[in-house]
């Protein structure tokens, strides 16, 4: 038939009235945001063609203005027959996740321009001695190729760190990783790889 029917939850969430007469496609496509409706057409095909579920992020226009965020998760239904008769789809807003991450993607940005500005190399470390992440600034502190991998602490304080500093600097960060729980500054000496440059660094 072409139109599509939403339950009074999904209609609560839309901010639409509800109505078990149900929204024309068209009406109902305009709803969703103009830049999404290519993959919801490719939805649309693959799932038609396959019969297998797939699952889309859609903004919706809401009524106030601005736009609701929604997983939508797309499965055929068949007719006794076996035939393609509609399609079955589950809305879950998840609005409040997008513009958490929104709003951790700007800040982390304006971190990014801050060390920058200021020449300060960044970096993050798990607990589970995986790769760490450095900005682009770590690697011209120590004169290394921002297109090769960070490097892992033990391996960055044998390449990079002063001789005479490097048994002292894996101790006391050793330490600090398994028992500090303040914050932590050390000073020690780096030898830049690509030219040999000798300089003090500070790590808090």
């Amino acid at each position: 038939t072409d139109r599509v029917y939403y339950d009074e939850r999904a209609c609560v969430h839309l901010g639409l009235p509800h109505s078990a007469e149900g929204l024309s496609r068209e009406v109902a496509r305009a709803l969703i945001h103009p830049d999404d409706l290519p993959a919801l057409n490719a939805s649309y095909d693959t799932t038609l063609r396959t019969g297998v579920p797939t699952d889309m992020s859609l903004r919706y226009r809401r009524a106030g203005g601005g736009w609701t965020h929604m997983l939508l998760r797309r499965m055929l239904q068949r007719d006794d027959q076996g035939r393609p008769a509609a399609f079955l789809g589950v809305l879950l807003d998840e609005t409040e996740r997008v513009e958490k991450a929104r709003r951790e993607a700007e800040l982390s940005h304006r971190l990014e321009s801050a060390a920058e500005a200021a020449r300060i190399g960044l970096w993050s470390s798990g607990v589970d001695g995986g790769l760490p992440d450095w900005n682009r600034r770590m690697f011209e502190l120590f004169g290394l190729d921002p297109a090769t991998p960070p490097l892992p602490m033990n391996t960055w304080i044998r390449q990079c760190v002063h001789a005479d500093d490097r048994e002292a600097l894996r101790e006391q960060a050793t330490r600090w990783l398994c028992q500090g729980q303040e914050p932590i500054e050390l000073a020690f000496r780096v030898v830049r790889r690509n030219d040999g440059a000798l300089r003090w660094l500070v790590v808090r």
